[in-house]
């Protein structure tokens, strides 16, 4: 049960959050707005109930005795007249209520957007803000009014209240024992949630009807008017319960995704009546300038899943040189790489990225045994970026990279020669690719990086990323969360270098972010990662994998500083900083803001003990 208790108070933390946020930005609106909502709902539910008394009354030749007393005196056709009239102007009122509320949720939604935009995008933040918006009134008025049903049905009715409580209690032990048996369905459950909900409604509703009729045939109940009374409010409840719900379910599902329009950030179109939007695609999910659509956002989910790159096919790279030649091609180039090639194998693989090919090679001289490479070949347009990987894996000592053996530029093109097995399959394991990191990072820790490389590394290093414009954008997010998380991103904003100056006291350390799933290789039990045209120079500690945990970090950090004289001079929480603060910014950059702020706390308590 803790769990589940959990994971619904994590949900309505959130939401309180909210709504405090939503309630401070327009504190008139939100009350009235409903106001104007259980005005309607009541004014609904009596426009409902005056026709049944009317057709009653129709059916019958006097008033009927169970009619309340003040009717009794009225004749029937007058009688007949005035629910009617009454009936009519009641739903009218409901329809005034309607438009009320709607005009003061149209007021209300604008006060929501930070910064605003201009045309079209000025469109959709207004759209997804009156979405928001209603969403909370659907929430607080659905509540109000079940609360307001159950203490009617503890002045009317304590039996039936005490079965409707029941029912609620029941329904989530049992939630609780089926997702504890069977974790399993909890995932079909949410990917059901809406239907489920509308399942159980309709049960509480039947249950209910089934109660007042048994209390009609004991003899129990305490009038024909006070049990239609009772089954329409009830009805009401459980439908208002179940928008509710559904409510809250929507708005934590695109809680990120609003935040982000409503800062003002421009991330492709939103339609929040599509699931399907192909705009906003996983975080965890990169792409690269191959890849088709741009990146979007979704909750980091604490970074259990791994970067996959998603790249179109390659292309027919046969078709670029003649076919008749492409195997003289490929055994001339390895002729120059010194690789006897008298027999041959050839296996062509999928390479994944455009003007790229990729190849296994088999090759072997009279009476030896076969030596395996992985040949990759590229057209012009890709040799800048690969000669960027090359020049890094010449230097390279470490083995968590796959071994170059050889760089060849022939008719334009260049190829990289590779050390390879003969049983070599891009790894699925997550856990593998943790340890293929780790192994990453203890090789970099014991690695000075050459002066030369230090030239040609890509700028805009952890250093530069953490400036004051990165917690200025964290500030507009962090005004719809709850106030510790303001608090402490307003404690780093009002000192915006002091981050900066922590990470800038830290010797640089080799970094690859294609340490992936689809790119990690075990040869000869050994992990390997295979592309490097990445690589960007870190403050040490930047790229660890916290799925490992800190203590673990400290633990490989103590051993390499054994061994580094570079390292004696730095403590174990001076790299815990790096890999903490490289973390956040990272998630930052995916729009993964609420995955981001969970690591405020450590961030902050680790720098300040730092400077302690």
């Amino acid at each position: 049960m803790a769990v589940l208790i959990a994971n619904c108070s994590a949900v309505l933390a959130w939401l309180s959050s909210f709504i405090g946020r939503l309630v401070r930005v327009a504190p008139l609106q939100v009350p009235a707005s409903i106001l104007a909502s259980l005005c309607s709902q009541v004014f609904q539910i009596v426009a409902f109930l005056l026709p049944l008394k009317v057709m009653i009354l129709l059916g019958s030749h006097g008033v009927p005795g169970y009619f309340p007393r003040f009717l009794e005196g009225i004749e029937r056709e007058r009688l007949i007249l005035l629910l009617s009239v009454a009936a009519a102007l009641l739903y009218m009122m409901h329809l005034l209520m309607d438009f009320i509320g709607a005009t003061f949720a149209r007021a209300g939604s604008d006060r929501l957007i930070v910064q605003r935009q201009e045309g079209e995008a000025l469109t959709k933040q207004q759209k997804i803000a009156l979405s928001c918006y209603r969403g909370v009134i659907t929430i607080a008025g659905g509540s109000i009014f079940a609360l307001g049903v159950l203490s009617f049905l503890g002045w009317s009715n304590g039996q039936l209240l005490a079965v409707v409580l029941g029912y609620f209690a029941s329904c989530f032990l049992l939630a609780e024992l089926v997702f504890t048996w069977r974790p399993a369905l909890l995932e079909k459950a949410i990917a059901q949630f809406p239907r489920l909900i509308d399942v159980l409604s309709a049960c509480g509703f039947l249950l209910v009807f089934g109660f007042l009729v048994r209390s009609f045939l004991y003899g129990e109940a305490k009038g024909l008017l006070m049990g239609i009374l009772i089954l329409l409010l009830c009805r009401q409840m459980f439908s208002r319960l179940a928008m509710a719900l559904k409510s809250i379910e929507r708005l934590y599902g695109q809680r990120e995704r609003a935040l982000l329009v409503l800062g003002g950030q421009q991330i492709g179109v939103f339609d929040e009546e599509e699931d399907g939007d192909e705009s906003f695609r996983d975080p965890l999910e990169r792409t690269d300038e191959f890849a088709a659509g741009p990146v979007g956002l979704l909750d980091g989910g604490g970074g259990e899943a791994l970067l996959r790159r998603r790249e179109q096919g390659q292309p027919d790279f046969w078709g670029v040189v003649a076919p008749e030649h492409c195997v003289t091609w490929v055994r001339e180039v390895l002729s120059a790489a010194g690789v006897t090639t008298r027999e041959m194998h050839i296996e062509q693989l999928d390479g994944g990225r455009k003007g790229e090919l990729t190849l296994h090679l088999a090759c072997a001289g009279a009476g030896q045994s076969a030596e395996h490479f992985l040949f990759k070949a590229f057209n012009r347009q890709e040799t800048k970026r690969v000669n960027r990987a090359a020049t890094l894996l010449t230097l390279y000592p470490g083995q968590a990279a796959v071994r170059l053996r050889a760089v060849i530029e022939r008719d334009g093109f260049a190829a990289h020669l590779y050390d390879w097995a003969e049983q070599a399959s891009p790894l699925d394991n997550v856990q593998v690719v943790y340890a293929c990191r780790e192994q990453a990072f203890i090789e970099s820790c014991a690695w000075q990086v050459p002066e030369a490389l230090v030239v040609t590394c890509q700028p805009g290093s952890l250093v530069e990323r953490c400036s004051p414009a990165l917690w200025a954008r964290c500030q507009v997010f962090s005004r719809w969360l709850d106030a510790d998380i303001r608090e402490s991103v307003d404690a780093f904003a009002a000192v915006p270098f002091r981050l900066q100056s922590a990470l800038g006291e830290l010797p640089l350390r080799l970094y690859n972010p294609d340490i992936t799933l689809g790119n990690t290789y075990v040869l000869k039990d050994s992990l390997k990662a295979l592309r490097w045209e990445s690589w960007t120079l870190e403050p040490i500690g930047s790229g660890w994998p916290l799925e490992l945990g800190l203590e673990r970090l400290d633990q490989v950090f103590a051993h390499a500083r054994e061994s580094s004289e570079e390292l004696h001079a730095l403590s174990a929480l001076q790299v815990r900083l790096a890999a903490l603060a490289f973390a956040f910014e990272e998630r930052c950059a995916q729009w993964a803001y609420l995955s981001a702020f969970a690591l405020l706390g450590e961030l902050r308590d680790t720098l300040d003990a730092l400077e302690c």
